[in-house]
C-alpha cells in the first residue's frame, strides 16, 4: 500500500465504485429471480434455491484461478473482462429464460458469476491500496456501499418486472437492461484505463496457496463463508417470506419492492453510515455487535409472527452492512500472507456460503420459511464469535 494517494489514485477509486455499483446491480438479482424461476418452471425452494448457490459454487471454484490470472494480466484487464463476463451473462439470461429449460439459465447465471469472480478478486484488494493503509476499513466499506445502492437498484428493477403476471418476459427484459448497463460501465472503464496505477499490486506475486499457512486468512475465509452464504440466503427467501398470510401478506411485487427498500436499502445505509464509523471506533468491535445483533433478529423471525417477525427480518440487512468490508480488510490486516493471496482465499471460501443456502432451502421446504432462519442465526453467532478473536490471544499469522 502507498501512503500518500494520488490524483489518479483518487480517479481509480471512482472508477472502482462505479465496478462495486455495477457489480451489486448484476447481482442482486436472485431475491426476485428465485420466485420468478419457480413459477416459470415449476419448482420447489430446494430447486430455486440452485440459482443462489450455484454462483457461490462458481465463485468459490474460480477464484484462485482468477488470482493467478491478475498476476499476468493486471488489475485493469482483469476488471474489464470482468464486466464483459458480467454483460455477456446477462444477454444468456435474458435469451434463456424463454428457452424453457432451467439448465440454460443456471449456465447463464454462471458466467455472470465468472464475471463477478474476477471483479471481487482484483477490485478488493486494489480498492484497499489505493489510498492511506489507516483508512483501509472504511474505504472498503464505502466501495460495498455503493455495492448496495447496486443491489437496492437492482432488487427494484427485478421485482417491478419479473414479479408481474409474465415471469419470464420479465426476466428477459430484466437481464436486457442489465447487459445494457454493464456494457456502459465497461465503456467508462476503457475511456478511464490510464488513471490506475501499475504498482499498485506491483509487489503481490506470490501464489493464492501461500495463504493456506496464515490462521487468520482460514479464520476470514470461514468468516466470509458464513456472511455471504446468510445474506444471499435471507434475501432469496425474503420475498416469500413477507408475501405469507401470517407474516405481512404482501402481494409478490409489493413484497419484492419491500425487500429492496429495507433489507437491502438498510444494507446501504449502513454500509454509508458504517464507512464514517469505522473511522471512529475499533473495527472487530463493530462487527461483533452487529454479528449479535443479526442473531437477535434471526430468533426474532423464528419464534414470533406478523408484522413483527416481517419487520425483524427485514432489519437483518442493515446488520449485514459492514460485515462483509470489515472481515475482509480485518483478515489481510492481520494475515502474514500477501494480500493477493489471502484475497483469493477468501473469495475462494464464498462457495461454502452455498453450504447455508442449501440448508436454507431444504428448511423452508420441510419446516417453513420462518424456521429456515435458524441456518443463518447460527452464521451469524460464529462471526461474532470470529469478531471477538484478538490477535494478543491468537497472534497474526
Amino acid at each position: 500500500m502507498r501512503p500518500n494517494p494520488s490524483r489518479s489514485d483518487h480517479k481509480a477509486i471512482a472508477l472502482m465504485y462505479l465496478a462495486f455499483f455495477v457489480l451489486g446491480l448484476v447481482g442482486s438479482m436472485t431475491g426476485p429471480l428465485v420466485p420468478a424461476l419457480r413459477h416459470i418452471f415449476a419448482l420447489d425452494f430446494r430447486q430455486a434455491m440452485a440459482a443462489q448457490w450455484l454462483v457461490l459454487v462458481v465463485i468459490g471454484a474460480l477464484a484462485w484461478p482468477a488470482a493467478r490470472l491478475m498476476q499476468s494480466w493486471g488489475v485493469f484487464r482483469l476488471l474489464c473482462l470482468a464486466l464483459g463476463l458480467m454483460a455477456a451473462g446477462c444477454l444468456a439470461v435474458s435469451f434463456a429464460a424463454g428457452s424453457g429449460y432451467f439448465a440454460s439459465v443456471l449456465l447463464a447465471l454462471a458466467v455472470i458469476a465468472t464475471g463477478t469472480t474476477l471483479l471481487q478478486v482484483a477490485g478488493n484488494p486494489l480498492t484497499t491500496a489505493l489510498g492511506a493503509p489507516e483508512k483501509s476499513h472504511a474505504r472498503l466499506a464505502l466501495a460495498q456501499g455503493f455495492n448496495s445502492l447496486g443491489v437496492l437498484g437492482g432488487v427494484h428493477l427485478g421485482s417491478s418486472l419479473m414479479l408481474g403476471q409474465d415471469a419470464a418476459q420479465g426476466v428477459q427484459l430484466t437481464y436486457g437492461i442489465l447487459a445494457v448497463l454493464t456494457l456502459a460501465g465497461l465503456a467508462m472503464f476503457l475511456c478511464g484505463g490510464k488513471a490506475f496505477p501499475t504498482s499498485a499490486l506491483a509487489n503481490e506475486t506470490a501464489a493464492p496457496s501461500e495463504a493456506l499457512t496464515s490462521r487468520w486468512a482460514w479464520a476470514g475465509a470461514a468468516a466470509i463463508a458464513l456472511y455471504v452464504g446468510a445474506e444471499g440466503a435471507i434475501g432469496s427467501i425474503m420475498i416469500n417470506f413477507l408475501h405469507q398470510p401470517h407474516v405481512l401478506n404482501l402481494p409478490m411485487a409489493e413484497a419484492g419492492r419491500a425487500s429492496a427498500k429495507i433489507y437491502w436499502g438498510g444494507a446501504l445505509a449502513g454500509r454509508f453510515a458504517g464507512s464514517w464509523l469505522l473511522t471512529r471506533y475499533r473495527a472487530p468491535r463493530l462487527l461483533g455487535l452487529m454479528a449479535a445483533l443479526a442473531c437477535a433478529l434471526c430468533l426474532t423471525v423464528a419464534v414470533t409472527q406478523g408484522p413483527m417477525a416481517g419487520y425483524a427480518a427485514l432489519a437483518i440487512g442493515l446488520c449485514n452492512a459492514i460485515m462483509f468490508p470489515t472481515i475482509f480488510s480485518l483478515t489481510l490486516a492481520r494475515s502474514k500472507a500477501p494480500a493477493s493471496a489471502v484475497s483469493g482465499l477468501l473469495c475462494t471460501a464464498i462457495a461454502g456460503g452455498a453450504l447455508i443456502s442449501i440448508l436454507v432451502g431444504e428448511m423452508a421446504d420441510h419446516t417453513g420459511l420462518a424456521q429456515a432462519f435458524l441456518v443463518p442465526l447460527v452464521a451469524y453467532g460464529l462471526i461474532a464469535l470470529f469478531a471477538a478473536l484478538k490477535p494478543a490471544i491468537w497472534p497474526q499469522g
